[in-house]
């Protein structure tokens, strides 16, 4: 029922908050607002309605929460996007009166910049997401547009508490128009290089490791030789889900059971490529090597974790096929292996549902060797910085105004997430090192 056109108006909400009671009907049933509101359970895997409290005396909402939580609506007037929802908001509507003088734009960029003083942070712009920069009617970047076609909610950092700048305040710069935001912050680093992270992942961990080991030295400098390690927890942001389905949270790992996850994911197709027999062979090796890379991040014990015959000769056939030219490596590959634990059964599911913040995203790496994920629409010659009162770091495009930058996004940068490039920055004021700086970003 709640995927029909008619309950993906925006302005269903009100039309169902307001009401002092309601009643409706569908073809021959009559569903009461005591029914409706027992029935949100259900619309809460469907539709957004479930997050708007419906019950008269509930807390009220920021109108940023209930425009944030009915994005995937539709408008025919993509301002109604706002302004159908400022009477359910109460005193937090931030002073946002309905003005159908005014554009798009300048509804959109009012909104965000209201929010963003009223607030003193700088959360909504983690809402901000754009395919192409360069398409001058998107602009201004940094406010989003709520377009129910627009998935940023689905993925991205939306659901991490993450500190980049710790709790250094927000410097809100005066803008010489509305369509500029003006921010401090310091400039971390720019982008070197970059990959698609593809649907495909069986493609896409060989092509990250690919775009570390073509900058290795750098790579080194910044996080030593784990470089599996810190694929994995980039493409994971850092966090496992814990509970189920809606109760679901995200929270910081605690162990290394991501890893043994993803030596069987990797095993698994390692295994399924040699019983196809499809020419697979470059892939396997490429799979046992990061397999190798792996095992040498976590404990392994002295004695074989199995020791059925027939597991141990499929695998030393499988090595033989693929390393028929060296028995060292077929011995040596063969002990480690069987001192690992595989759960082949939700082993590679859980692996595979661990890397899904960094769905849909362009994993980066930077001239300094952060690794990291952002817009795709980022590329290299990109700047990544930490804006004083933003939960995380950001990416921005120069252009040819001095200080000027188009905004790209939010981002995750492995290991400056919690406010490490904050501590870098005064420590710098502490020695006078010009290292770290503060500056002006105008954001367009």
């Amino acid at each position: 029922m709640l995927r029909a056109p008619y309950f993906s108006r925006v302005w269903i909400i009100q039309e169902v908050a307001v009401a002092s009671d309601l009643a409706l009907l569908w073809g021959d049933i009559t569903i009461s607002k005591r029914e409706f509101r027992n029935f949100r359970l259900a619309a809460l895997y469907y539709y957004k309605l479930s997050d708007v409290d419906v019950e008269k005396g509930a807390p009220v909402d920021s109108l940023l929460h209930l425009v944030s939580s009915t994005s995937s609506t539709n408008a025919t007037d993509a301002r109604d996007k706002i302004f159908a929802l400022i009477c359910l908001a109460g005193n937090r509507s931030y002073g946002i009166v309905p003005d159908y003088s005014r554009s798009e734009t300048e509804v959109f960029s009012e909104f965000a910049r209201s929010v963003i003083v009223a607030e003193n942070n700088l959360n909504i712009l983690d809402y901000s997401y754009m395919e192409d920069p360069e398409v001058l009617e998107r602009r201004p970047l940094w406010a989003p547009r709520w377009h129910s076609d627009d998935d940023s909610h689905k993925h991205y950092l939306l659901n991490y508490r993450f500190t980049a700048s710790r709790d250094v305040p927000m410097v809100l710069g005066p803008s010489r128009n509305e369509r500029v935001l003006s921010l401090r912050g310091i400039q971390v680093d720019l982008i070197r290089d970059t990959c698609d992270r593809e649907t495909d992942i069986h493609k896409v961990i060989p092509a990250v490791v690919n775009m570390i080991a073509r900058n290795v030295e750098v790579f080194n400098k910044r996080y030593g030789s784990d470089i599996i390690r810190t694929v994995l927890l980039t493409m994971m942001a850092g966090h496992e889900s814990s509970g189920h389905m809606i109760n679901s949270v995200m929270t910081r790992l605690t162990n290394d059971g991501y890893i043994n996850n993803f030596i069987s994911f990797a095993l698994q197709f390692t295994i399924q490529a040699h019983v196809s027999q499809d020419g697979r062979e470059p892939e396997q090796r490429r799979y046992l090597e990061l397999v190798r890379f792996a095992a040498t991040a976590i404990y392994l014990p002295a004695e074989p974790c199995w020791t059925s015959p027939e597991d141990f000769e499929f695998l030393e056939r499988m090595l033989k096929t693929l390393y028929p030219h060296d028995p060292s490596v077929v011995a040596a590959d063969l002990d480690m292996l069987s001192r690992i634990y595989y759960d082949f059964v939700m082993g590679p599911q859980r692996f595979e549902e661990l890397i899904q913040a960094s769905l849909d995203s362009k994993i980066f790496f930077t001239g300094t060797g952060y690794v990291g994920f952002g817009p795709r629409c980022m590329r290299p010659g990109d700047i990544v910085c930490v804006l004083f009162g933003g939960r995380t770091p950001y990416v921005l495009r120069p252009t040819a105004v001095a200080d000027e930058y188009l905004f790209l996004g939010a981002a995750y940068v492995h290991e400056l997430m919690d406010g490490e490039a904050i501590d870098a920055w005064e420590k710098g004021k502490r020695t006078e090192s010009q290292e770290v700086q503060e500056k002006l970003f105008k954001l367009l």
